[in-house]
């Protein structure tokens, strides 16, 4: 219906062009003005549809483990790592989002800090953090006033759903059969049997333990959502893995994804170009600019690749 649309639209941008009666121009031009109208209606429906396909996977994940480790820079690594972890820790307060510490930090200068994060939008707001932060500033430990350059890496992954709540029915192919074996007559003449097929990860279980077939299927969906959520913790732990190596990066200072200048009070985010002149105040907690403009970034960026596969 689109292509129709934009062949109807062409045409009658061509009428006008070429046409030499006025009053069919006229015309084409009032047809040309609401078939364009339509086809951006269209469009705009479309766009939205295939922003709600693509972040569907990210709708359902309501908790997040936020990793925080110093890198390059010695003991300055460590106290940058420390305001992160405070800055972030502000931000979830104002999000109304639960803070769970896994790994606590010691002491003002963080070594590791793990935190597991849990409310809505979570991951999408927190997923755009990962990547290596860099720092400019004279540390409290310089007698010289020389100024420093150091960096924290930030991980961010999506905490697995328990077993019992990561199968989805609609990804789910349920079938009986009958039993064969040992288990007498009753049980051998009945569909009794059950046959469930998770249909992502293509694993089956079948069971023929009881008489009833609801029985039957209660035990093989309790043993699936085991066995599924074993293959989902595999494939996050390679995930895991993958991130550290590439999306993290190594921590070197080159791989920023933001950087954070305190004499100058600027905080740029090297991604999206955006510079903020409130360091302190996003220090504080106060990442909402930032989010912003990084979830615009992303959603045009959905909608480049549309374009593109078009």
């Amino acid at each position: 219906a689109m292509e129709g649309r934009r062949n109807e639209l062409q045409q009658l941008r061509q009428m006008v062009d070429e046409e030499a009666d006025a009053e069919l121009v006229t015309l084409a031009e009032e047809d040309a003005t609401v078939v364009e109208g339509r086809l951006e209606e269209a469009e705009q429906a479309l766009q939205q549809v295939i922003l709600d396909h693509m972040s569907k996977q990210q709708e359902d994940v309501t908790k997040v483990i936020l990793q925080i480790r110093p890198a390059a820079g010695g003991s300055e690594a460590g106290l940058f790592a420390e305001d992160l972890f405070r800055m972030y820790e502000a931000y979830s307060a104002r999000q109304r989002w639960r803070w769970e510490l896994l790994s606590n930090p010691h002491d003002s200068s963080v070594k590791e800090a793990v935190v597991r994060i849990t409310g809505a939008d979570a991951w999408e707001v927190l997923m755009l953090e990962s990547g290596v932060h860099r720092v400019q500033r004279v540390p409290a430990t310089e007698r010289s006033g020389r100024m420093h350059t150091s960096t924290a890496t930030v991980s961010v992954l999506p905490e697995l759903q328990s077993p019992e709540t990561v199968l989805n029915e609609k990804d789910l192919k349920i079938d009986n059969f009958r039993p064969g074996g040992p288990g007498g007559q009753a049980v051998n003449k009945s569909n009794a049997g059950c046959r469930i097929t998770h249909l992502p990860t293509e694993i089956t279980i079948s069971i023929q333990d009881d008489r009833s077939f609801m029985l039957n299927k209660e035990k093989g969906l309790k043993i699936l959502a085991e066995r599924v959520y074993q293959f989902h913790m595999r494939a996050a732990r390679n995930e895991w893995l993958s991130q550290q190596k590439s999306h993290v990066g190594t921590g070197d200072r080159s791989e920023k994804i933001r950087t954070y200048n305190f004499p100058a009070n600027r905080i740029t985010d090297h991604r999206i170009g955006l510079h903020v002149h409130n360091l302190d105040a996003v220090l504080d907690g106060e990442l909402d600019k930032i989010v912003t403009e990084l979830r615009l970034h992303k959603r045009h960026a959905l909608l480049q690749e549309w374009a593109e596969s078009e």
